[in-house]
């Protein structure tokens, strides 16, 4: 199974975590089929606060998906990370320009973004060497996708223009507004999400079930930070990292009594 496409044109490979029927998808798609070639690969349903899961133990299926638009379109029973990963290995002839994941329904802000399907369908393009954008928008209900598809649109020909470095993930969340209402875009640093979420139970015959229900809260973010940005009423862009080490830590880290005594 390989896709071949125009060379002329870029290709721009598009994800997401809320499935292959989501409307984000859908705008988002539209707007970047300005910049390049389009191909979709994204989950048969929703597959939120997956992270960068991938598909090891069960077989993965991935199968051309009718769609209305003009777009090759795929769809798979895996996560983003999944999707990108096997369009890139498996699908393409060709390595894509850019991945795009998103136009997530609500916003992926703070340590939400470790728990984040979206964002890890960036990060996976990246880790396969491709420029990759994550979007999300900020609301759970009416969304109002037109905006956040036009400012990715912005950030993705200036991607494809500038490219990124090695590592380097862009993470856009767009406030539920119309383009014109959009104060502006600010380049933001990764806030923090305190977490007061609790399990509720719920019996259903003989067994108990529980639900995670979120009560998180902002407060103590800098005006800096992606959360407050967003809140009033800004695009936020946030350059991510996906190495996790604390390299300030490394030389404090060093001093710890921690040797083994083993001889060499």
């Amino acid at each position: 199974m390989f896709l071949k496409l125009d060379s002329d044109r870029p290709i721009i490979l598009i994800t997401n975590d809320d499935g292959i029927d989501s409307p984000g998808l859908t705008a988002l798609a539209r707007e970047l089929s300005q910049l390049g070639q389009i191909v979709i690969a994204a989950p048969e349903e929703q597959r939120s606060a997956i992270s960068h899961a991938i598909t090891l133990g069960k077989p993965l299926r991935f199968f051309p998906y009718p769609s209305s638009n003009s777009y090759p379109t795929y769809s798979s029973n895996g996560t983003p990370a999944d999707c990108v990963k096997f369009a890139v290995r498996r699908l393409l002839s060709q390595k894509p320009q850019l991945v795009v994941s998103g136009i997530n329904l609500g916003p992926n802000t703070g340590t939400n973004i470790l728990y984040s399907g979206t964002v890890a369908g960036a990060v996976e393009g990246s880790i396969l060497g491709i420029p990759s954008l994550a979007v999300s928008l900020d609301t759970y209900t009416d969304p109002i996708f037109s905006g956040a598809a036009e400012i990715s649109a912005l950030i993705a020909e200036n991607i494809l223009k500038r490219s990124l470095p090695a590592q380097i993930v862009l993470n856009l969340n767009v406030p539920n507004l119309p383009i014109e209402r959009i104060k502006g875009i600010r380049i933001t640093t990764m806030g923090r999400t305190n977490y007061n979420d609790f399990f509720e139970d719920d019996r259903g015959g003989e067994e108990y079930y529980f639900w995670l229900k979120d009560s998180s809260s902002w407060e103590g973010n800098t005006e800096d930070s992606d959360i407050a940005t967003v809140a009033s009423g800004y695009a936020s862009l946030t350059p991510l990292q996906y190495d996790l080490t604390h390299h300030q830590f490394l030389d404090d880290l060093s001093d710890w009594d921690i040797s083994t005594n083993n001889p060499e």
